[in-house]
């Protein structure tokens, strides 16, 4: 992965927070999901997934995108699990 040329910058892929995407990969490392547990979860972190990479790519239009869907996904999921 490339770097900043500043190097107490972050990477490029990696300027902002992806809870989705973190959490999605701490259950699959513990077992509890597999990669074919397609929830809201999965959904929220493929759309930090593709943000990153929209980030990665000089698109930060795109990126913005797709973190406010993640955020809209996780949302709905919790507010509609209180329902």
């Amino acid at each position: 992965m490339e770097q900043d040329s500043d190097p107490g910058s972050p990477s490029p892929a990696r300027r902002f927070r992806t809870p989705a995407l973190d959490l999605w990969r701490q259950e699959l490392r513990q077992g509890i999901r597999t990669t074919t547990t397609l929830d809201d979860l999965w959904r929220a972190a493929c759309a930090e997934m593709t943000a990153l990479e929209a980030h990665h790519d000089g698109l930060p239009e795109a990126a913005r995108r797709d973190r406010r869907r993640a955020r809209l996904i996780v949302r709905s999921a919790v507010t509609g699990a209180a329902s």
